[in-house]
């Protein structure tokens, strides 16, 4: 085989070889965008399920304080909380 026959076989097969590893690259990015992409689904129903939590304290917090003042009002006979 000729040098220049042997070259052109070499440039193919190292052709061949990048263009496998370019789609094996190309098949990772995928994956790893799709990995980002569910872990940035996880946070956003982490930050909900805070935020959940977070109104439903307020809404305890609201509902005791209320309590306290009916209660208060019971004690002491006055008929609006701002008299206390």
């Amino acid at each position: 085989m000729k040098y220049e026959e042997k070259l052109q076989e070499m440039r193919l097969v190292i052709g061949l070889e990048f263009a496998e590893l370019v789609e094996i690259l190309q098949q990772n990015a995928v994956k790893l965008l799709a990995g980002i992409q569910n872990e940035m689904a996880l946070g956003t129903e982490l930050k909900a399920a805070v935020l959940r939590g977070i109104a439903r304290q307020n809404e305890v917090q609201f509902e005791m304080e209320l309590a306290v003042q009916v209660g208060l009002q019971g004690e002491t006979g006055l008929s609006k909380p701002e008299e206390l």
